[in-house]
């Protein structure tokens, strides 16, 4: 289901069914799960938090409590992690 999610991009209820049939999702429990509405809940209030942290996609990547924007190449990852490291334990990543 995720695989086919992230290629049709489904915009609407009757889309997202079809990706579930095309599956070979439990279709009873998959309306049983949409009816209920908590799913959709969680799903929109993760969608709250993280744009309130500043996400706009994915993949994105945080080093401790930090945005790294603008895509993480190892360079400016291995910075931030060694930054975020206590000196004492520090490994130089290469």
């Amino acid at each position: 289901m995720h695989d086919e999610l992230f290629r049709q991009q489904p915009r609407d209820d009757a889309a997202l069914l079809k990706v579930a049939d095309t599956v070979g999702l439990n279709r009873r429990a998959y309306e049983a799960c949409m009816e209920d509405g908590s799913a959709r809940d969680l799903i929109r209030r993760e969608v709250a938090e993280a744009t309130n942290l500043g996400v706009s996609g994915t993949p994105t990547i945080f080093v401790n409590g930090s945005l790294i924007s603008g895509g993480a190449d190892y360079q400016r990852l291995a910075a931030a992690v060694t930054e975020a490291l206590p000196s004492s334990t520090a490994p130089a990543l290469k």
